[in-house]
């Protein structure tokens, strides 16, 4: 099997009931649960949407709310002056009105392939001491909400994804018209979700059914 009839098996699973016609009430009730219990239903209030091409303190603080800590070290690096350049740098040319799941095949390589800027500052985020892919995903997702998926253990591995192949795994997840629709379904079941992207949707149920696995299995 190949990687998108692997990722694309996964959602499907994830997103439909047993039998493949309707949308999955464990979905609907993990969206409805996160956003009245979990932390991280504050992400969204929290990152800082004035500063488009610059790490602050309000985008530090709002992955916290998403299960990690940026080290100190890193956060004085990200504040600081040279650091600050790099970044905008690669920011400006990362459009911020593009979503992941309107992305068109012809645009994935340039915006979110290897040789991409998005890659390039994920890249520098990576290597920072204490930081590695998830903590770099989640400061990206900060920046970019709509473009960049939250990089989360669970998540990947509810999709059966990589972290090198995380990003092109959700946008062939979102590029399914069937997908993208079941997942239009569970966001519109759950009024408290009506502001979120088929991205952060698709992003809370697989990270709720990887924890609720991870639970089950202990």
């Amino acid at each position: 099997m190949d990687g998108a009839s692997l990722w694309l098996g996964q959602a499907r699973a994830l997103l439909f009931d047993a039998r493949g016609r309707d949308v999955s009430p464990t979905a609907i009730e993990d969206l409805r649960s996160y956003l009245v219990e979990s932390d991280g239903r504050f992400f969204e209030q929290l990152y800082d949407v004035h500063a488009a091409n610059r790490f602050t303190a309000s985008d530090l603080l709002a992955v916290t709310s998403l299960g990690v800590v940026v080290p100190p070290p890193v956060v004085m690096l990200l504040l600081e002056r040279t650091a600050t350049a790099t970044v905008a740098s690669l920011l400006s040319t990362i459009d911020t009105d593009r979503c992941v799941e309107d992305l068109p095949p012809e645009d994935y390589e340039q915006l979110l392939g290897e040789r991409s800027a998005a890659w390039s500052l994920w890249d520098f985020l990576n290597v920072q001491p204490g930081i590695g892919p998830t903590i770099a995903g989640k400061l990206m997702a900060a920046k970019r909400p709509r473009l960049i998926p939250i990089s989360d253990f669970h998540v990947k591995d509810t999709l059966g994804a990589t972290d090198r192949d995380f990003w092109k795994c959700v946008w062939t997840v979102l590029a399914d018209n069937q997908l993208r629709a079941a997942l239009g379904a569970i966001r519109d079941a759950v009024p408290d979700a009506w502001n979120l992207s088929l991205l952060r949707v698709l992003d809370i149920v697989a990270w709720s059914a990887g924890t609720a696995l991870m639970r089950s299995s202990l």
